[in-house]
């Protein structure tokens, strides 16, 4: 500090000291009655002062800020209103277009299905068809087969029976007779 400062403040401490003093000894001034008409009469006009500065000036500017947070909350809510119509809206719309997606689904494969099901019957009655001609040509083989095996057992017996009989005998028996004879027994057998 510089010397000029450093006077400044000596001076200005000395002069709060005799201050102090002078009020040391009028007493308690909260006791002395003379001054309470003065006290009375600032007291008034500071809080008129103040009663002036806050409603002019602080007053309007906090009432501003209240009517301003409350409308930028009134906004905030309309808005959080609207979002959430919108976000149920988007929801609806999701639903169904999930629900539209699952019923075409259902009808592509019901649909595929009974292709598959008219296929299958189709092919069924194909393979039932080939199957069917296939036994009826075996049918007829086995029937030829049969009828030839049965001729030749004719034949067959026919040609053992005249000569057991001519052996036996020592005689010929007619062929018709043997024919006829031949033909009861394979008869009986069928």
């Amino acid at each position: 500090m510089n010397k000029v400062s450093k006077m400044k403040f000596l001076g200005f401490f000395t002069f709060l000291l005799t201050l102090s003093e002078a009020a040391f000894a009028a007493g308690l001034p909260q006791l002395d009655f003379g001054i309470y008409p003065t006290q009375i009469f600032w007291t008034f006009v500071l809080f008129f002062v103040m009663y002036i500065v806050v409603g002019r000036f602080a007053l309007p500017r906090v009432s501003n800020v209240v009517e301003d947070r409350k409308d930028k909350i009134e906004d905030d809510v309309t808005q959080a209103a609207l979002m959430e119509k919108e976000a149920n809206n988007l929801k609806l719309e999701y639903e169904n277009a999930i629900d539209q997606v699952r019923s075409q689904a259902f009808a592509l494969i019901k649909e595929e299905s009974h292709k598959l099901d008219n296929e299958i019957i189709k092919w069924t009655k194909d393979l039932e068809t080939k199957i069917n001609e296939r036994l009826k040509q075996a049918d007829k083989r086995i029937t030829k087969m049969k009828n030839d095996v049965l001729d030749d057992l004719q034949n067959l017996s026919q040609d053992i029976t005249k000569d057991v009989v001519s052996k036996l005998t020592g005689k010929t028996v007619a062929n018709d007779v043997v024919d006829d004879v031949v033909k009861e027994v394979i008869d009986g057998i069928q």
